[in-house]
């Protein structure tokens, strides 16, 4: 069986955890700090991970998260 993990950068957390929650019927398995939520209820956990809109993915890329 394949293992999958999956993390989404988001730049509203709460607003995340209601879209993924009312559109998949997903729920919060746990809280990862005040930066992090792991959402249960799919095949795979879904890591929600809180990441400013328009900042670089990794150091020195040149495209940035929209």
């Amino acid at each position: 069986m394949v293992k999958l993990s999956i993390n989404v950068d988001v730049d509203d957390l709460e607003r995340a955890i209601s879209f993924y929650g009312q559109t998949f019927g997903l729920t919060i398995g746990r809280r990862l700090g005040r930066f992090a939520v792991e959402l249960v209820g799919a095949g795979s956990p879904i890591y929600l991970l809180a990441k400013p809109a328009a900042s670089a993915p990794f150091p020195g890329s040149t495209a940035t998260r929209t």
